[in-house]
């Protein structure tokens, strides 16, 4: 195979399991359903990925790559709570181009292996945590307020899971919204 053949055989592959995995979570998703929406035969699959594992672990560092790319270009900004506004509505936008890829997170979280799972968390996975962690670094809170931190943080966390389900709800979307303003607006000194 040619260099370009095999690099757009692989992104077929790729986005080919990650709408399936995103769908039905890992252990219902066959190679060969992944193979016949691909364009592609289970030997190729093989080829490139040795195997299920690994097809799902390269799906899921691609869309993380995506979804992290598109983050990090939240530029820093002079206050917490524009930071924050800035990183918040970049995911919101983020999910509105690419639903799949949020529920492709979803799923890992409930149904990949979990030798993939631990992988993920401990590395890639600790990206997203950090660009709050930099927000909070640029923008300490005072000590007695670090309980707001936590907040934000919980809430974060809670907004990707939302972007995550199948269904989402809007008001739900809403209400974690006007709360990480809230949080994030220092109160006058």
């Amino acid at each position: 195979m040619s260099l370009v053949r095999d690099q757009n055989s692989r992104r077929r592959i790729i986005r080919a399991a990650s709408c399936a995995f995103a769908r039905k979570g890992y252990h219902p998703v066959t190679m060969r359903e992944i193979g016949r929406n691909g364009r592609v035969n289970l030997p190729t699959i093989y080829y490139f990925f040795g195997s299920k594992e690994g097809l799902f672990e390269a799906a899921l560092l691609t869309v993380h790559d995506s979804v992290m790319q598109n983050l990090r270009l939240t530029v820093p900004d002079r206050s917490l709570d524009r930071e924050m506004r800035s990183l918040l509505e970049a995911t919101l936008r983020y999910h509105a181009a690419h639903p799949n890829d949020m529920q492709l997170v979803f799923r890992l979280v409930y149904s990949a292996p979990l030798k993939i799972r631990r992988k993920y968390l401990r590395g890639p996975g600790r990206e997203f945590p950090d660009l709050l962690d930099e927000c909070f670094r640029r923008h300490p809170l005072p000590p007695g307020e670090r309980w707001r931190q936590e907040c934000i943080r919980a809430l974060f966390s809670s907004l990707v899971l939302k972007l995550s389900l199948p269904d989402i709800d809007s008001t739900e979307i809403s209400r974690i919204r006007r709360s990480l303003k809230r949080l994030v607006r220092r109160p006058p000194v």
